[in-house]
């Protein structure tokens, strides 16, 4: 949540650029803990204290992670929004819990904390948040030397269209441009993810793209798992899949006939 934007007309209310996410954890807290009043302890049970008078008409907060356990918290004043019922619903793994009142808060039992097994995470070997070594990024085009190469690798996927953190073709008079990486030395890659930026005005999603690896000193395309197409999406994940290559070098290589492309971010896996 950032409360940066006008949550009626949209767009920011501050124009510095870090306003974006400006106190947002805090402000979460006040939403979490204070409007909807889920009060923390580390027994069994939780305490809801949500700060509801007559200007509140409904609220939903759902699968928060709490000892273990997902927990919504819903208040439909009328019980026409969300179906749950009248006032004040929780439900915990998706099974409605029983509310005692007690003076001017609820108490629910929660039930054992659950151990959460943490599952390994697939290495995007095309991460490069330092900026130094590998992977080493190069491009047919560059408008800001130093900087956007590594910001389309840094791990932020970010939209905002007063904030840049993207590589882009911005300058080209080309109808294709490339983007590539040394990584140093040889990964198994199947999967690219290409999260390009759209606006509407100046980028526009590719025509098209075509991913190559380096073998023997040439680039050759991958061979693509779908037998369709790609649709090319702005401002989201494109996942494309692959036969797996093992390479030190990819590339990929965009079409672009009207508009020019920006780049949010790539991953190889």
């Amino acid at each position: 949540m950032l409360e940066n934007y006008d949550p009626n007309l949209g767009g920011p209310i501050v124009y510095y650029y870090w306003s974006n996410h400006y106190n947002h954890s805090s402000y979460n807290n006040l939403v979490i803990s204070g409007l909807c009043g889920i009060r923390p302890s580390a027994g069994d049970t939780l305490d809801i204290n949500p700060l509801i008078d007559s200007t509140i008409d409904y609220f939903y907060l759902g699968n928060v992670m709490y000892h273990g356990h997902a927990l919504t918290l819903i208040f439909d004043k009328h019980g026409s929004r969300y179906k749950a019922g009248k006032g004040l619903s929780i439900f915990v793994d998706n099974k409605r819990a029983t509310l005692i009142k007690q003076q001017d808060r609820y108490r629910v039992s929660i039930g054992s904390p659950m151990k959460i097994t943490s599952t390994s995470q697939p290495r995007n070997v095309a991460l490069n948040v330092m900026r130094k070594g590998y992977p080493l990024p190069t491009a047919s085009i560059n408008g800001s030397p130093d900087t956007s190469l590594y910001q389309a690798i840094d791990g932020k996927t970010w939209y905002f269209p007063e904030i840049t953190n993207r590589w882009t073709t911005q300058g080209s008079t080309s109808k294709e441009d490339w983007f590539a990486l040394d990584l140093g030395k040889p990964y198994e890659i199947s999967s690219a993810n290409v999260f390009l930026f759209a606006d509407g005005n100046n980028y526009a999603v590719p025509d098209d793209l075509t991913i190559e690896y380096e073998h023997v000193g040439q680039w050759v395309p991958v061979k693509m798992q779908a037998s369709k197409p790609i649709k090319l999406i702005g401002n989201t994940k494109n996942t494309i899949q692959f036969e797996m290559v093992k390479a030190a070098k990819m590339r990929i290589t965009f079409r672009h006939e009207l508009k020019q492309v920006a780049v949010s971010e790539i991953e190889y896996f």
